[in-house]
């Protein structure tokens, strides 16, 4: 039997990094950013385990996707990114 582990406990095991309650309550910027960014439901999910830090491979086994598919959303990503930071 392979070794597994449940995505549950992976979070649960992941170190917790302490942050004042100013901190902890002030995501209005992003949340303004994301926003802007008028993503997709498929392009939110894929950006929230991004952030959680998981790498294409992972998030390909937890979203059941094709690798292509995962690329091609990173790639809307930035391009919304940059047009809504209007870095482009």
């Amino acid at each position: 039997m392979l070794n597994t582990i449940s995505l549950n406990e992976q979070i649960a095991t992941e170190p917790e990094t302490i942050l004042d309650d100013e901190q902890k309550n002030d995501y209005t910027a992003f949340d303004r950013l994301i926003s802007k960014m008028k993503l997709t439901a498929v392009e939110y999910e894929t950006l929230s385990i991004l952030m959680a830090g998981f790498t294409m491979l992972q998030i390909e086994k937890i979203l059941n996707v094709n690798r292509t598919t995962i690329w091609r959303r990173i790639m809307n990503l930035q391009r919304k990114y940059a047009l809504a930071t209007n870095s482009i």
